[in-house]
């Protein structure tokens, strides 16, 4: 009885003296086209990507919203990617045909985010191209705003 209770003690405290576990960065609501948490665009570069994503929508329908995190905090790009596009909801709800483009500059991940509505267009390896070819030599140059512009362009 005592060994068992001993074991129970000794349980309790390793589960209260345990490091915490890891928690998700928390997704705030939409409050606009352009979500720059990670300050990496100038006024101007965001003013035009918004003005561009305004206008595309107006064009198409289909909405493109752009975050940027200093970090992910461990979480993987894709993860927070899908776990972010659900919460804001982006596109028309029975076309679900919204994109998502998100940054984490200090983790050196982006993602671009396909609703269903758009994987025919847009499908995974097409985004991964986009990221590749028309984004990241922006971002290497510093140049975050020009690379997310190209990238919405797309």
């Amino acid at each position: 009885m005592i060994r068992a209770a001993a074991g129970v003690l000794v349980l309790a405290l390793g589960l209260l003296l345990a490091p915490p576990g890891r928690a998700l960065l928390e997704v705030r609501p939409l409050a606009a086209r352009v979500n720059d948490d990670a300050g990496l665009l100038a006024p101007a570069d965001a003013q035009a990507l918004e003005a561009e994503l305004t206008a595309y929508e107006g064009e198409t329908g289909h909405q493109i919203a752009v975050l940027t995190v200093k970090t992910l905090e461990g979480e993987a790009v894709e993860s927070f990617a899908l776990r972010v596009a659900e919460v804001w909801k982006l596109g028309d709800a029975k076309r679900d045909d919204g994109v998502l483009l998100v940054v984490a500059s200090e983790d050196r991940k982006a993602r671009i985010e396909v609703g269903y509505g758009l994987e025919g267009v847009i499908p995974d390896a097409l985004a991964a191209r986009i990221l590749r070819e028309q984004m990241i030599p922006w971002f290497k140059r510093d140049e975050m705003g020009q690379g997310l512009r190209a990238g919405s362009r797309r």
